[in-house]
């Protein structure tokens, strides 16, 4: 698994194998030292939650709770594979009594616990948000590994998306989106379960003006390209369209949309649905043994265990949604290969 690192350039953030970075500036050394730090302490907090479930788990069994047909590495398989999703239109940290207070942020999400979190509307070093590079703050006072990708620049930075994982990052891409009324992006990142399975998880905002031509077409472009990868996959955004929509039917044809119930937009006056969740399942065909000419099929299939806004009507214009979900890497099943053996 790479070393994934947070350089502070305001591109997408690099891994240390020198793929897209040259030595680093002394800024980006500091910063990449201070994420470092709080790797470690990520790290720590993600193994004291190890062991908690582990703990819960014994008591449970101690209590007589569980099902008496799963084994313990069924059991455990299945907890690992829990995740906790969040998406949150930030407005880069400007609450609804019109003062930037990121740390007000800041704390809303670090009392929903999740393992993935998805960040729209952020700033990077940019005039109005205190020239504060937001997703590595929020990154350090949540203890998260954080990616980046700009829209544009912006008030002497830049403006753009990002996401975070509490899940130790293999890879972080930008996926370029076709423009609308401001350019559009969406940020990616391969993050890998404690049971070793990989999950890629996308940050989108699409465009947001009446006319949906534009959001059709980024959303359209996005779900071409993601149908070419073999791991799972989480789109968290603000899709700026309501559950009617084309945007939306055209996500549900091919993947399972979360919630679609409940407004998100304004937070002070309810009134719109805008922010989703969805999750797309894989089915593919491997080699089960290359000397053999028998394959395995894969269903990797995702079950929404539940979902919700949260009430917060001060940090922002939009409510974070939050949901706990289940993955599901165990339904194989051996099938005859079609390939003539000589």
């Amino acid at each position: 698994m790479t070393d994934f690192r947070w350089t502070d350039t305001g591109t997408t953030a690099t891994d240390v194998t020198g793929k897209k970075a040259s030595r680093p500036t002394v800024r980006q050394q500091q910063a990449t030292d201070q994420f470092d730090q709080q790797s470690d302490a990520a790290k720590d907090h993600e193994s004291n939650r190890h062991q908690e479930t582990h703990r819960m788990e014994e008591r449970s069994r101690g209590e007589g709770g569980g099902s008496p047909r799963e084994s313990d590495t069924e059991r455990n398989t299945r907890q690992t594979n829990r995740l906790t999703l969040v998406s949150y239109n930030i407005r880069h940290g400007r609450g609804m009594d019109n003062q930037v207070n990121l740390s007000r942020t800041g704390d809303v999400l670090s009392r929903l616990d999740a393992d993935i979190i998805a960040l729209q509307e952020v700033d990077f070093r940019a005039d109005r948000s205190g020239g504060v590079n937001q997703v590595v703050a929020l990154g350090q006072q949540l203890q998260m590994y954080p990616a980046f990708a700009p829209f544009m620049e912006f008030q002497g930075g830049q403006y753009g998306i990002a996401i975070l994982s509490r899940l130790p990052v293999v890879d972080s891409w930008t996926i370029p989106l076709p423009e609308g009324r401001e350019p559009r992006a969406a940020v990616a990142i391969k993050v890998q379960l404690p049971d070793g399975q990989r999950v890629i998880a996308i940050s989108v905002h699409f465009d947001w003006i009446g006319d949906d031509t534009a959001r059709f077409a980024q959303a359209t472009e996005l779900l071409k390209v993601i149908g070419s990868y073999p791991e799972p996959v989480i789109v968290l955004g603000d899709y700026n369209d309501e559950p009617e929509s084309r945007t939306l039917d055209l996500f549900r044809q091919s993947g399972i949309v979360a919630d679609d119930t409940g407004a998100t937009f304004r937070s002070d006056r309810l009134s719109k649905r805008l922010d989703y969740i969805t999750l797309f399942p894989r089915l593919f065909i491997e080699p089960s043994n290359p000397a053999l000419s028998s394959t395995t099929e894969s269903l990797v299939s995702w079950t929404v265990l539940a979902s919700r806004m949260i009430s917060e009507p001060f940090a922002s214009d939009h409510l974070p949604i939050v949901s706990e979900v289940d993955l599901d890497f165990s339904k194989t099943r051996g099938m005859e290969s079609r390939c003539e053996t000589k």
